[in-house]
């Protein structure tokens, strides 16, 4: 394994915090051709895309104070991310602009206390008007019969607006204050512990400032060097249960002993009648073990949307498919599969580039999927119906260099400019020099009649390494109107060039930039990284897809590399299945898979690339990066909690 491979294969799973964004390591016609997969022969059922009677209008309030306020927009967004698993009308409204009555017409009212005293910092800056606006949001809260979801912060606020015998007989429980003592690392729900803000592993040049080792129990410096994990959102707003008849708690947050010697467990998520309250934010550091798996699964209390245990599916995409690979590997693997009749997506790029020969002995090397080895294999199992293609990417590298590592297709970034440090950190650019949305267009529109060319039409697409800009986003989504997988997200209140990136238990029918997106929320295998980053094992796949069990609806997901061979996916599979999950194909939860939904131009461009029959190629397969992870190390924890 190439160190290129290593690293990106790391660096993909390693963290779901925007840092984990750097290279493939862990951090990674069609179905319905055949009558058993075709979506028309679906029981409704199982259709976890068909609408329901009625959504919910919801309105999301957000802080958005102080040098840090842009956490406050970034979390209601992807809150509104979340909702799109339930059809729910989003409006999302800084709570400083709240107006008197605004409740009025929505079933339920999000507020996303990110800035610790946000109305005192108003008052203290000369903002009497959104303060006053504030006074208004908090009588509101008091008086309404909505249902009202409190998320983090000052609700001591509400408490002495109330008064603190009245907010108690109310909602039957006692707000304690915010604790920064303790170090709670840990939520339990349904008898299943979950993470609370921690990294795994930290990516190189990553700043874990105020984060905890958990296995020493001290702080970070700058300069560590130690492994992790690392708990790096300790604080609680701590509640105490008073009347159990009128609240209860529905998930628990306690410290584990290595970093903190008193373990007794508080509520983490309290329910009184309307009121909900969350004592932190659950989108901080968000990873495939964490407490944000309970807040996705009890938005279905919260919305009542009446979904109760289901059955457990799991998909599996095959990854970084392109005409420079080794079509031996993939016919292994997909051999196997259809020995156990596992459906399963592949994810092909319409070109191989090696512009320097780096895998060619200093030749540079130019391969289409049209013609290729690798294109038969394709045909073939999809042809079956087993198997379903999506696009990506033309060439998955930039063609103006190392983007950032060599250029080599499945190594570099297409749709967003990367530069690489020494010590193996990335910097994340923004959008290429000719990134505009023609240009994305055409590049996709290429790609696309290459496969069509190739006899198999791909009815989603994936961006390469999970990272695209805005304008591609948006762009490439009137062509591909399904992405499969993670993407990133730009807030107008974030500094510049920051964004975040998200994962999502479930499929959500329409994202941010209006996507149907199919899930991926596992990450991938990754044997052999490079110093500094994590290696991820079968092992930790199946835990992952254990810890997702408890979503009431949950749709597992992970990607493999055909080049890793039989024996890692077959420990997936069986684990996977141990605990309870049947591999399905995304027909089977009502996408349309077979092309149809796919708008595409005619060709625009004419790809220099001449077609060239391989039965292999020197690329290695990269796993893609788990730049959700990385997300959250961009969103700095700093000035969320009170100094």
């Amino acid at each position: 394994m190439s160190i290129k491979r290593s690293l990106l294969t790391t660096l993909k799973c390693s963290v779901l915090f925007l840092v984990h964004v750097a290279m493939k390591f862990r951090l990674a016609s069609a179905c319905c051709l055949l009558v058993c997969f075709s979506a028309s022969n679906v029981m409704a059922e199982n259709l976890l895309l068909s609408p329901p009677d009625e959504g919910r209008d919801v309105l999301v309030l957000y802080d958005n104070a102080g040098e840090f306020g842009h956490i406050g927009k970034e979390h209601a967004m992807m809150l509104e991310n979340l909702l799109g698993h339930f059809h729910a009308t989003v409006k999302l409204w800084p709570v400083s602009e709240y107006q008197s009555g605004q409740f009025d017409g929505y079933d339920v009212i999000f507020y996303i206390g990110a800035t610790f005293d946000e109305p005192a910092k108003r008052l203290a800056s000369g903002e009497q008007k959104k303060y006053e606006n504030y006074q208004s949001f908090l009588t509101d809260v008091a008086e309404t019969d909505s249902t009202v979801v409190w998320l983090n912060h000052n609700i001591k606020s509400l408490v002495n607006q109330m008064g603190v015998e009245n907010f108690i007989n109310k909602y039957g429980f006692q707000f304690l204050g915010v604790d920064n003592n303790r170090k709670f690392n840990r939520v339990e729900y349904k008898g299943v512990e979950l993470h609370k803000g921690v990294v795994v592993y930290a990516n190189p040049g990553a700043s874990m400032d105020k984060c905890i080792n958990e296995v020493d129990g001290i702080q970070w410096t700058a300069g560590d060097n130690r492994q992790g994990p690392w708990a790096c959102d300790t604080v609680l707003n701590t509640v105490k249960i008073i009347d159990a008849n009128k609240s209860s708690a529905y998930a628990t947050a306690y410290p584990t002993s290595e970093i903190d010697g008193d373990l007794t467990k508080l509520p983490y998520i309290t329910r009184s009648v309307n009121f909900w309250y969350v004592g932190d934010l659950p989108f901080l550091f968000l990873s495939e073990e964490d407490r944000y798996l309970v807040f996705a699964d009890l938005l279905h209390d919260i919305l009542e949307s009446g979904v109760v245990e289901e059955k457990k599916h799991i998909l599996l995409r095959l990854e970084d498919v392109s005409p420079g690979k080794d079509s031996r590997d993939l016919e292994k693997i997909a051999g196997y599969l259809e020995s156990e009749n596992i459906p399963f997506t592949i994810a092909a790029v319409a070109t191989y580039e090696d512009p320097r020969g780096m895998e060619n002995s200093g030749v540079p090397k130019s391969l289409k999927m049209l013609g290729s080895s690798i294109a038969d294999v394709i045909k073939r199992h999809y042809d079956t119906g087993l198997a379903s293609v999506i696009m990506h990417g033309y060439s998955h590298q930039w063609s103006g260099g190392a983007n950032p590592f060599n250029g080599i297709t499945g190594h570099d970034f297409e749709f967003f400019r990367v530069t690489m440090n020494d010590d193996g950190s990335l910097n994340y650019l923004g959008a290429l020099p000719e990134d505009s949305a023609e240009w994305a267009t055409d590049r996709v529109t290429e790609a696309t009649h290459i496969f069509f060319d190739s006899g198999f039409k791909p009815f989603a697409w994936e961006a390469a390494h999970y990272m695209a800009s805005e304008t591609s986003y948006v762009a490439i989504q009137k062509l591909f109107p399904i992405h499969y997988g993670r993407l990133i997200y730009f807030s107008d209140e974030s500094p510049g060039g920051k964004f975040f990136s998200q994962f999502f238990p479930y499929p959500i029918e329409k994202d941010l930039y209006g996507y149907q997106l199919i899930p991926e929320n596992m990450g991938n295998v990754t044997l052999v990284p490079i110093p500094g980053y994590r290696a991820v094992s079968p092992d930790d796949l199946v835990r992952y897809a254990e810890k997702l069990s408890v979503v009431r609806d949950r749709v597992a997901s992970f990607f493999y590399h055909p080049e890793l061979g039989v024996e890692h996916l077959k420990k997936v599979v069986d684990g996977v299945r141990q605990a309870g999950y049947e591999f399905i194909s995304p027909c089977e939860l009502g996408y349309v898979c077979d092309g149809s939904a796919t708008v595409v131009p005619e060709r625009k461009i004419e790809a220099p690339i001449t077609a060239k029959s391989s039965s292999g190629g020197g690329a290695t397969g990269l796993i893609e990066l788990l730049l959700a992870m990385a997300a959250v190390l961009m969103i700095r924890s700093k000035g969320r909690n009170p100094e």
